[in-house]
């Protein structure tokens, strides 16, 4: 029998008893001694209480993190236009968020990212001033009054590099026998989101995404959700058609 079950099911110190004897029986020892039989006993109990120690509950508050909790996000929708050959990207993304106490600074994770406007959907402020603070891959968003407790949504505008290493958005070259070709590639693991979008970049913080990536028609787009929509996005600057992919959540 399972320690667990036995601790839960022999309480009293008469089934202990003849849980050990038992046990004795089975193993054909005798044992003469009442000390011994409480020393079997006792250690019984100890492996079982060790055994059925339960993981302690998930709390939201006290699971460490470097980034504050007084804001919360529950849903990103990011639209990102990819130049494969300039190796860069720009940008913009809309973030729902739920502010647990006023307050007039936002900081999230961002890395190597160029972060033009922030701004409050739908609310009459100021667009945010932004700092960055690249020791600690964070940037902070400041408000010129405080956010008040409830749901907000933040939009950014924002643009970053394409780096050639798997860390963020990156890029690859392949050899085909038509020549080489280059496909664009995401590693966010374990930390490496941040280089593609600002946002709380810490597996406490849990949340929604919806991508939409711009990209020439003849290229194909795919993510771990399917596609939801496309559409035409106009040309690049070279003339390109542009097809703009959106994927369900």
């Amino acid at each position: 029998m399972h320690p667990c079950i036995s601790r839960i099911l022999l309480p009293g110190a008469r089934l202990l008893s003849r849980a050990a004897a038992h046990l004795t029986q089975r193993s054909k020892c005798r044992i003469g001694c009442r000390a011994h039989m409480r020393a079997i006993i006792f250690a019984t109990l100890g492996y079982g209480a060790l055994a059925c120690q339960a993981e302690s509950v998930f709390n939201f508050a006290t699971t460490p993190g470097q980034l504050p909790k007084d804001v919360v996000p529950s849903a990103y929708r990011i639209d990102i236009a990819p130049d494969l050959e300039r190796l860069r990207f720009t940008a913009r993304e809309e973030i729902d968020v739920d502010v647990e106490r006023a307050t007039d600074v936002v900081t999230v994770n961002a890395v190597d990212l160029a972060i033009g406007i922030v701004a409050l959907v739908g609310e009459d402020s100021a667009p945010a001033q932004v700092s960055i603070d690249s020791q600690h891959a964070t940037a902070s968003f400041h408000f010129a009054q405080p956010l008040a407790a409830g749901h907000h949504t933040l939009a950014i505008a924002y643009s970053g590099r394409i780096a050639a290493t798997p860390a963020g958005i990156y890029y690859n070259d392949y050899a085909t026998a038509a020549g080489t070709r280059r496909m664009l590639v995401t590693q966010f693991e374990a930390t490496e989101a941040r280089r593609m979008f600002p946002g709380w970049d810490e597996p406490v913080f849990k949340a929604t995404f919806q991508l939409s990536v711009e990209l020439p028609s003849d290229l194909e787009v795919i993510s771990n959700t399917p596609a939801a929509n496309t559409a035409a996005a106009g040309q690049n600057a070279t003339g390109a058609a542009l097809t703009k992919t959106t994927f369900a959540q």
